[in-house]
């Protein structure tokens, strides 16, 4: 097909970290690593106002800033950069403390970030960490109640080209069941033959191999 020059979207101060498009292609939203996010008219090329476009779906959402990735904000800590949004090469890097700044502090919340960000491996890593962590302080039935187990092996299966994923959704997974009996049920339930799959797919692994094992002999 042919494309037409329509124009320039211009007003980021810095690098655009992320394009987005509406479900609808009629508007675009972008954001910059000085921590901007503005909406565009795709035909008219003219910045709309957040309150114009508050309904809008987007049909993708790579952006670290808005209401949808609110959680990923820094914590205030009282200094100039308090309010600064990380960007993407410090969500490769891991700095900034990614494991206190990147997610909420409940499961859902972090849940919820490793659905925004399914591609990122940094992201993914952090956040199964971060899960890990949480089980000294919750009460296990909360993991109970949003069916922690049956999202760490979706996960696991989704990530299996991730290495370190994997390494640390067993990792999580033998703690759960470490922890409680109903857990390592539903552990059981979702299959201990994926375990042994992923296993198997990481065989030079050592600590793989290990929280494998360690789950499997539960």
């Amino acid at each position: 097909g042919k494309w037409e020059w329509i124009g320039s979207c211009k007003g980021h101060t810095s690098t655009i970290l992320s394009i987005d498009w509406s479900e609808d292609s009629n508007v675009v939203m972008s954001s910059s690593a000085s921590g901007e996010l503005f909406f565009w008219n795709v035909r008219t090329c003219e910045r709309l106002t957040a309150d114009l476009v508050r309904d809008y779906n987007f049909d993708t959402f790579s952006s670290l800033i808005g209401w949808s990735v609110k959680s990923i904000w820094k914590e205030n800590n009282n200094n100039d950069n308090s309010d600064k949004p990380l960007t993407h090469s410090e969500i490769r890097s891991g700095t900034n403390d990614i494991n206190n700044s990147l997610i909420g502090n409940n499961c859902e919340e972090i849940i919820r970030i490793m659905k925004l960000y399914p591609k990122s491996q940094t992201i993914q890593e952090k956040s199964f960490a971060a899960l890990q962590k949480l089980v000294d302080q919750e009460n296990i039935a909360y993991f109970l109640k949003v069916d922690l187990v049956g999202f760490v092996f979706e996960s696991m299966e989704r990530h299996i080209e991730f290495a370190n994923v994997v390494q640390n959704s067993l990792s999580l997974l033998g703690r759960l069941a470490y922890e409680d009996e109903q857990c390592l049920s539903r552990i059981r339930e979702k299959g201990m033959d994926k375990i042994k799959f992923v296993m198997s797919k990481f065989p030079s692994r050592p600590l793989i191999q290990r929280y494998g094992d360690e789950i499997l002999n539960y």
